[in-house]
């Protein structure tokens, strides 16, 4: 990090700049551990709004599931949007004007393009028509959920609260948190389910000690990926 933010002004805001600049230089994730209230969001807010890298925050609770974090496989939702681009494609194919489009539907548009195809057809155009209409008959799509979208744009990623989240689910981010920084996403298929961290990512972890009402340690194996470092409460005076 070249140069200090300058809206860091106690000694604990700074302390955490240059422990936390130290572990970017390794591509080490970061658990920050501390009281309620004592900072550890707002450091790394600040510091992604230092670097200018978006910052993606996802708070855990109770009920995160594994699609929270990672994406999941979803109802298509653009179904009209993909049937307008393929009725409008198949107009122009056909050469078929507006106004005699708009007494057709787009099963006769297809029965017509199907019964005989244009012959002058161009390769773009006859492409674009048969992807459309895959897309068409696709019920779910996957989805990519926080940490999967901040590992292909190269994004700073806050895991708030992460104690709260089970442990079971944890236990898939335990490859994200190796030195290779890569993800296997089983649940997605063949296609493009290994993802590699993208130059730039950075993993953030806060959580409240073990010992605070209904909060829960992390797991060894899960701790020990982590560099961690703990967030001291404000108690000097002249930070006040």
């Amino acid at each position: 990090m070249k140069s200090e933010p300058t809206n860091l002004r106690t000694k604990t805001q700074r302390r955490l700049l240059v422990l936390v600049a130290s572990c970017f230089k390794n591509n080490e994730p970061i658990l920050l551990v501390g009281e309620t209230g004592c900072g550890k969001t707002t450091i790394c807010q600040l510091i992604a709004s230092h670097m200018k890298r978006q910052l993606v925050t996802l708070n855990a609770h109770q009920n995160t599931e594994t699609g929270d974090i990672l994406g999941a496989q979803r109802p298509v939702r653009n179904r009209s949007q993909l049937q307008t681009e393929l009725f409008d494609a198949l107009c122009k194919a056909l050469n078929i004007a507006a106004y005699d489009a708009a007494k057709m539907t787009l099963q006769d548009l297809l029965h017509e393009f199907d019964r005989s195809p244009p012959p002058q057809l161009e390769d773009s155009d006859g492409e674009t028509i048969k992807n459309l209409r895959e897309n068409l008959n696709i019920l779910f799509e996957w989805t990519d959920g926080p940490l999967v979208k901040a590992l292909k744009d190269g994004n700073f990623f806050l895991f708030d609260e992460i104690s709260l989240a089970d442990d079971s689910v944890l236990e898939r981010l335990n490859s994200v948190l190796e030195p290779e920084r890569s993800l296997l996403l089983a649940e997605k298929g063949s296609t493009d389910s290994f993802i590699t961290a993208a130059d730039g990512f950075q993993f953030f972890a806060t959580m409240n000690p073990g010992g605070d009402y209904g909060k829960k340690e992390l797991s060894p194996a899960l701790r020990n990926r982590f560099t961690e470092i703990w967030v001291p409460s404000m108690e000097n005076f002249d930070d006040v």
